[in-house]
């Protein structure tokens, strides 16, 4: 919290490691928590072509990889793609998170 309080930005994985299938893997709360705690927006990435990619492709380029960056989700973006449903606490966040897979994977599709 502080770094983003502090004005910098960092990068959290939201599935809270690596995928053992390609695909992508539900989201955790703890992205829709800083989001709330630090009342910051969130910048939903996704990066592709990475799946299996032995350091050897990676550094001799022998690999495409993509990187898009997506719409930033503003908290009162993510408030509202859980409004009314009831949900509190942990449950709101790892709803909120599930939102935030949504545009990651929307962004694997473009």
């Amino acid at each position: 919290l502080g770094i983003i309080r502090d004005g910098c930005s960092f990068c959290v994985f939201p599935e809270g490691g690596i995928t053992r299938d390609g695909n992508l893997q539900e989201g955790r709360g703890g992205v829709a928590y800083l989001a709330e705690a630090a009342s910051c927006a969130i910048v939903p990435v996704s990066v592709s072509g990475v799946y299996q990619t032995t350091i050897g492709q990676f550094f001799g380029r022998k690999r495409k990889i993509v990187v898009h960056f997506g719409k930033p989700i503003s908290y009162a973006e993510l408030l509202h793609s859980v409004d009314g449903m009831g949900h509190q606490g942990a449950n709101l966040y790892k709803e909120q998170a599930k939102y935030v897979m949504k545009k990651i994977g929307e962004g694997m599709q473009n």
